[in-house]
Order: C-alpha cells, then structure tokens, then sequence
C-alpha cells in the first residue's frame, strides 16, 4: 500500500512539472507572436525636465532587447513649428524634438511618423500589422493620457489584442497613469507585467 502511495506522489509531481513546463513555453510562445509599438520615445518629450525618462527608457530597452527585432515598430509624432521670420510666419518641422531618444535601443528601420494621437489612423503601421499577421500589439512609450490612451482604444476598436506595460509607460502623474490605465482595462484592454516579457 505505502509503495502505491509513493508512485502515486511520484506520478502526481512529474505530471505537475510538465505542466508547469508547458505552461511556460506556451506564455513565451505568446509573447514572441505580439508586435512591440515604442510610441513617442522623442528628444521632444523625453528631454523635458519634468518627465522622468532614464528608468522609463530602461524598462523599454529591457522589452526591446528580449523581443525578436522585427516584432518592433517606433513611431514619432510629426512636430509642427511656426518660425517667425522678417518676412511674417512659416511653418515648419522641429527636426531635432521629432528624433528618437539616444537612449533608446533602435534595432531596426521599423519607423513611423504620426500626425494624430492614435498611431492606428496610419496607414502604414496597420499595413504592417497585416502583412506580418499580428493580432496581438503591446504599446508601450508615452503619454498615458494622450497617444498611449488613443492608440490603445484606435488598436482595440480595430479588432487587435491590445496590451500595455505599466512600468514602461509614463503620465504626468503616476496616479493619474493608473486612472488611464484601469479605465482602459475596463475595455478589454490588457495588462502585461515587464517581467511577462523579459524573463
């Protein structure tokens, strides 16, 4: 009876270990099929004194360095300047805002410009999606409030799996971040953690 008992926990832990295993290669099969958008990682935001960027920019570059190279997009966001000049008014654009943060790890030419708070009304990025087959996007960048809430909501509506990271996103407050966020949430939005995507 006692030998039946001992089998029964030996077959009881092996069927448990490789579920657990199973389980595991599942999740990281998961991640590797989700399409990363690093959204708005630019000299314009990221150098203001105000914005906390050094841990965020590190979180982000932890993302990027676990995730296959052609799974990310950078967007930037067009800056349109007017310049005063003897002559009256012209507008132009502010070259050096619109560039990628130095700091960001860019291993890639998966670039694309916005010119509107959701990153999904670019035709060139849900062409991209298309043609690699993605159905599952984690955006991941800045600001809570504005592109990282509109892009979340144009992906979601456009039938994609979306998904943030909180520790890679910033807002102008972390309070009013997880407000964003959790309403979010609430509309089928999901949540990973940054461990889900760099163990």
């Amino acid at each position: 009876m006692k030998k039946k008992s001992i089998q029964a926990s030996i077959f009881l832990i092996v069927m448990l270990f490789l579920i657990s295993i199973s389980a595991y290669s599942q999740n990281n099969a998961n991640i590797k099929d989700k399409c990363i958008i690093v959204l708005d990682v630019q000299n314009y935001s990221t150098l203001n004194s105000k914005i906390p960027s050094q841990e965020l920019i590190e979180n982000i570059n932890s993302i990027i360095e676990k995730t296959d190279s052609d799974n990310i997009v950078y967007i930037k966001t067009l800056h349109k300047v007017l310049y005063l000049t003897l002559k009256g008014f012209s507008a132009g654009v502010d070259t050096l805002g619109m560039e990628l943060d130095n700091r960001l790890n860019v291993v890639n030419n998966n670039i694309v410009l916005k010119h509107d708070k959701n990153a999904f009304a670019e035709k060139e990025l849900t062409d991209f999606l298309q043609k690699n087959n993605f159905k599952d996007v984690v955006i991941i960048g800045l600001m809570a409030e504005w592109c990282v809430k509109e892009s979340l909501i144009g992906g979601n509506d456009l039938g994609y799996n979306m998904y943030f990271v909180p520790e890679a996103i910033i807002g102008k407050s972390e309070k009013n971040k997880e407000k964003i966020l959790s309403k979010l949430m609430e509309k089928g939005i999901k949540q990973l953690s940054i461990n889900e995507l760099i163990k």
